[in-house]
């Protein structure tokens, strides 16, 4: 991604971080052979995405495949960048022309249920004979299901809990590779056993909480911290738990105490992000999401590298933030059957071997349907990309979601993330910023 945090990849392209359209007609029957087929009668499915990770992870090869076993069907694929998504989706809405599918990433997913935007997907789902919610990893179905009905089917498990390392690096000095039962301290003691330094300068660093993580929640919900009394129906911040001052402290102390981690500034001047520095040799380890390796596959391949689940707290207890996205139907959709289909599709079996079919280098997201995830595809791999590929899925119930507040975006993109960033770069101490979270949470709970 030269460089480029997701978040920032997504602008870059123009896409952002939230949702591809698909316009579906009804279906009819394919016309006979001979038969000039009438316009009206050719069936366009439009479906709209938020970021172009499903054309880098095969997205093509599944839309062939779809419209091969779908005669007449025709997908069109529609980008918007994340800013002006919503509105797109509700102007189009209103002017009676709705996209049939939209992926929604899971942060603001509460806005476009709480808008009336998308189909309840309930009915379909419980009759369908073969595709069950029974299939999903239970806190990604969970997640999409509000108010006792579900809205979006899960695409991905993508809990940020992949810990990324240079195997020689520890080899160098003489360490063990980390394994599944490590803890924050074992973390430390590596880090700074891998971090070079030459006078002033370090040339090579320990550790980095990839940018993507940029409210830097690892170490808060493995403490045993949270950020909110309820992630479902959220009435209280608490930002200032001392097990969330704690768990922040702990990654401020690895970068302005222990000075094993680069500060958020360092990237913000060099031009580039973890992975870059993971892949020219000066990084020994870094946690981020599995779609680093999904976007960037040559740049891993620079290095010899491992992955292995992130650390546990001290306690054992483990938490991770979250990403992922889910597919749903839009509810003013002429053709929900049309649209359901395609969504079973695509989160199906049959999508994700299209889409592994035509990914460049065989790599695409760990799938949150469950036959998908523990096929030979992916988890049972015969070629896998790199070991541990079952980190996903076993960090699924260990997945922390945002609150399920309508406001959490703007709160998460106007303060959580500056102040972390403050924090990251020694501006502000951890007990200055997270009384300013604090604060701002608690009135706009209460203004809820």
């Amino acid at each position: 991604m030269n460089g480029l945090s997701r978040r920032d990849f997504l602008k870059a392209v123009g896409i952002g971080s939230v949702g591809v359209m698909v316009a579906a007609c009804a279906p009819g029957s394919a016309p006979a052979a001979g038969d000039a087929a009438p316009a009206e009668a050719a069936r366009k499915l439009v479906v709209a995405s938020f970021y172009a990770v499903d054309q880098t992870a095969g997205w093509a090869g599944l839309v062939d495949q779809f419209e091969q076993d779908n005669p007449g069907v025709t997908v069109e694929t529609q980008v918007t960048p994340s800013e002006e998504y919503l509105p797109k989706i509700l102007t189009q809405i209103a002017a009676d022309t709705p996209p049939d599918v939209l992926g929604v990433e899971n942060t603001p997913f509460i806005q476009f249920v709480r808008k009336n935007v998308l189909l309840d997907l309930t009915p379909l789902l419980e009759a369908d004979q073969v595709f069950k919610a029974t299939d999903f990893f239970p806190k990604l179905i969970g997640r999409y299901t509000v108010d006792g009905k579900v809205w979006g089917i899960p695409y991905d498990v993508q809990p940020i809990c992949c810990l990324f390392y240079n195997k020689d690096h520890f080899d160098a000095a003489g360490l063990d590779y980390p394994t599944n039962e490590w803890r924050n301290a074992d973390l430390l003691a590596a880090a700074q056993a891998t971090t070079k330094t030459e006078g002033d300068r370090t040339s090579q660093y320990g550790f980095h909480l990839a940018e993507t993580a940029a409210d830097r929640n690892l170490f808060v919900y493995s403490n045993g911290g949270t950020v909110a009394d309820s992630v479902e129906t959220p009435t209280k911040a608490t930002f200032d738990d001392p097990k969330t001052v704690e768990g922040m402290q702990f990654w401020s102390d690895l970068i302005h105490t222990h000075k094993v981690a680069p500060s958020p500034g360092f990237f913000q001047q060099g031009g580039m992000g973890g992975a870059d520095l993971f892949a020219t040799g000066r990084l020994a380890m870094f946690v981020g999401g599995y779609w680093e390796l999904v976007f960037a596959p040559d740049k891993f391949g620079q290095v010899p590298f491992g992955m292995q689940i992130a650390p546990a707290g001290a306690d054992g207890t483990r938490g991770y933030a979250t990403g992922g996205t889910a597919y749903c139907a839009s509810q003013t959709t002429k053709n929900p059957d049309t649209a359901w289909e395609f969504i079973k599709y695509f989160m199906g079996m049959p999508g994700y071997e299209a889409a592994f079919a035509a990914a460049p280098k065989g790599i695409i997201y760990p799938p949150a349907y469950i036959p998908a995830y523990e096929s030979e595809v992916y988890l049972a791999n015969p070629n896998p990309p790199v070991e541990n590929l079952n980190i996903n899925g076993d960090a699924a119930e260990y997945a922390w979601f945002t609150p399920h507040y309508e406001k959490w975006v703007e709160l998460r993109d106007t303060v959580i993330i500056p102040e972390t960033g403050l924090i990251g770069n020694g501006e502000k101490t951890v007990e200055e910023a997270l009384a300013v979270m604090q604060k701002a949470v608690e009135e706009a709970f209460a203004s809820n």
